[in-house]
């Protein structure tokens, strides 16, 4: 059991942070349409700007 205790433990670790990288709550191409309008907007902002 002792020669196979860092295997598991490097095993579970990877379990848990594979699992955790997914995105549950919100469609990722609807993240990036509003990112997308948001950038949008500031650029028109920046473009009607006297500066």
């Amino acid at each position: 059991m002792k020669k196979h205790f860092p295997t598991i433990i490097v095993c579970v670790m990877l379990f848990i942070l594979l699992c955790s990288c997914s995105v549950k709550s919100e469609n990722t191409e609807t993240i990036l349409y509003r990112k997308g309008l948001e950038l949008i907007r500031r650029m028109d902002m920046m473009g009607e700007s006297e500066e």
